[in-house]
């Protein structure tokens, strides 16, 4: 007769393990594995008693039962493939937690267990077992060191259905109330102004999705149309980087060649994606300088609260709303075998560092336990924009008088200071952190300065020779990719020498190059590249960039942590995938910019505008950040 159930699965258990065969640092776990005796466990004093009654019964039986025969089918087997790194064996999620036998009222359920076996290498492993059994227990039976096995709860998994509780109740309300508010406001916009007798209230119109849609798409005179196209590209660039990152970390049929790459030339396309990142940087400093200097307004001191205050009412509803979906309605909306690891992971980051989340500082307290890791963007970006106002008053006050001369010293020192103290904190630190503020201060100093030169670039600009104009074209082209494709040692060696040059001369390099594109297009001298990046498509894209960034991520981690079995990785999986995440979350920034980010930002506009037309505000200053 059959070996009963549970030894069964042990020895399933224990083989699967054999993965690591083509690890040689695994013989003696090995040897473990296949000396261990088989014999009975019902005599285990630990045993939950209603599983040993259970499966003690089975032996009753001359044939195992349909559930029994299922749950063996459902645990992870050895796989095929396993010198290419086929280690994970996940076995049948979906047919384990739907096994139900009526007669006895055993269910499924599906647990996972994370085995590390070597430094930064661990497998994964399915087992079903009845609902009424301990995993924890199960695995205390496996003859290996435990400290090797990463085994929680939430690893667990039965078909309860989706059961709500008030967290995850408040947070549905929230977004239903917001959405039939939103589609309120909408009928009421296109039934005034089908009526033509009366403007739609400002107020009202700015939750309109129409009202909003149509700001989306039309185009401000005032703008710099081909920083569209830098946004744009730079927004792709870094959605297949986050794709090709995410999809390194999945359960994959060829891991090791994953991992092998990873550490190769081959993959530096993706790690300079790093260099789009700056260029946010960059635009974000360039067009907060030209806004504000293009017409000769003077900041003052006054006008910093309001400054500051514009710039969290475009983030901060984001970051909360972000943060209320993720430690609440996140564990309801998907499934897998490994999806409560994925989503419990990023919830206990955000339940344990939700202050340093809220008050923009976690790229410092917690770089490597970040609540929502893309948003170190925006906590640097709030760093930076909270100093902006003190560099922005004495260059917009003094750059057109007889002082100018002493303010360009000043601010260039500024700029090589931001540039050489990241350089000494990086050579006196064991662990670089990428994530720092003061390692993209120089590029957004340089986006700034260049901001504020904009204005009257077209008449020197004009002057230039046409051949040496031909020679610098080549000369940036080639200084962009010889900074961009080293950019893997930013990520994997940061301490390397090599690799503290490269960020010390090659971001702001690359914000010289950027300024060398955008003059051009400012001053029309290269109508070729003027015309591609300031496309009328690229409009609406780039006012989508910044939900865009926050929500990529979440997209591609979703599709990762619901798939059922590992897959094989190549260029045509990651561009196939890569060119779906594009549109997918394209069209979910869409939707949260209607729901969450343009009514806000609308609505106090309509409010300012109205006190500034009643004389209580005087002076408005108009920012538009990258």
């Amino acid at each position: 007769m059959a070996l009963n159930t549970l030894t069964t699965l042990k020895f399933l258990f224990y083989v699967s393990f054999i993965v690591q065969v083509a690890s040689q640092e695994l013989g003696s776990e090995l040897n473990q594995i296949l000396k261990y005796p088989y014999e009975s466990i019902f005599n285990n004093s630990t045993q939950n008693q209603e599983c040993a009654d259970i499966l003690g019964n089975l032996s009753v039986f001359e044939r195992l039962p349909q559930w029994a025969m299922q749950m063996l089918d459902s645990t992870g087997k050895v796989p095929s493939g396993l010198m290419t790194g086929n280690i994970m064996s996940l076995g049948d999620y979906d047919q384990c937690i739907t096994i139900n036998d009526e007669e006895t009222g055993i269910r499924g359920k599906y647990c996972v267990t994370t085995y590390n076996f070597q430094e930064n290498i661990s497998s994964l492993h399915g087992v079903c077992l009845p609902d009424v059994c301990n995993f924890d227990e199960f695995v205390s039976l496996v003859p290996l060191e435990k400290s090797t096995f990463v085994i929680n709860d939430y690893l667990c998994q039965t078909d309860d259905g989706v059961i709500l509780d008030n967290d995850d109740i408040f947070c549905i309300t929230l977004i239903v109330i917001t959405t039939l508010f939103m589609l309120s406001a909408t009928c009421y916009d296109l039934h005034v102004r089908k009526q033509g007798t009366n403007a739609p209230n400002g107020a009202v119109a700015s939750f309109s999705i129409y009202t909003n849609t149509i700001n989306l798409l039309k185009k401000n005179p005032n703008d710099i149309s081909c920083v569209y196209g830098l946004r744009v590209f730079s927004m792709l660039w870094i959605i297949y980087a986050n794709r090709a990152n995410i999809s390194m970390k999945i359960p994959a049929i060829n891991s090791f060649d994953l991992l092998n790459q990873k550490f190769s030339d081959s993959s530096n396309y993706i790690y300079s994606a790093h260099f789009a990142v700056d260029t946010f940087f960059y635009l974000s400093g360039f067009m907060m300088a030209y806004n504000t200097l293009k017409n000769g307004t003077r900041m003052k001191i006054l006008n910093m609260p309001r400054f500051i205050f514009q710039r969290l009412l475009r983030i901060f509803p984001t970051m909360v709303v972000l943060f209320i979906i993720i430690v609440t309605i996140s564990r309801r909306v998907g499934s897998g075998p490994i999806y409560q690891l994925g989503v419990q992971q990023a919830r206990q980051s955000c339940l344990d560092h939700w202050l340093s989340y809220f008050f923009f500082f976690q790229n410092y307290s917690n770089p490597d336990n970040m609540c929502l890791p893309q948003t170190w963007y925006i906590a640097a970006v709030m760093q930076m924009h909270v100093l902006t106002p003190l560099i922005l008053i004495p260059l917009g006050n003094f750059q057109h008088t007889k002082k100018a001369w002493t303010i360009h010293i000043m601010f260039m020192s500024l700029v090589v200071s931001a540039m050489f103290i990241p350089m000494i904190v990086a050579m006196n630190e064991n662990n670089s952190n990428i994530y720092s503020t003061h390692s993209r201060f120089a590029i957004f100093l340089l986006g700034i300065y260049a901001g504020s030169k904009a204005i009257n670039v077209d008449k020197h600009m004009k002057k230039i020779n046409k051949i040496i104009y031909f020679f610098i074209w080549i000369l940036i082209l080639i200084l962009m990719a010889s900074i961009a494709y080293p950019a893997r040692y930013l990520i994997q060696e940061p301490n390397s020498m090599f690799a503290i040059m490269l960020a010390t001369f090659g971001r702001p390099l690359w914000g010289v190059c950027l300024t060398w594109i955008i003059f051009n297009c400012l001053a029309e001298r290269c109508e070729m590249v003027n015309r591609f990046l300031s496309h009328p498509i690229f409009k609406f894209v780039s006012n989508l960039c910044f939900s865009m960034f926050v929500l990529s991520n979440l997209e591609i981690g979703y599709h990762a942590i619901t798939a059922r079995n590992p897959i094989y990785i190549d260029l045509v999986y990651l561009v196939r995938t890569w060119i779906s995440d594009v549109f997918l979350t394209m069209f979910f920034a869409y939707l949260w910019s209607m729901l969450f980010e343009l009514p806000l930002i609308n609505l106090y506009k309509t409010r300012y505008n109205n006190l500034k037309k009643s004389g209580i505000i005087s002076c408005a200053i108009t920012v538009q950040n990258a």
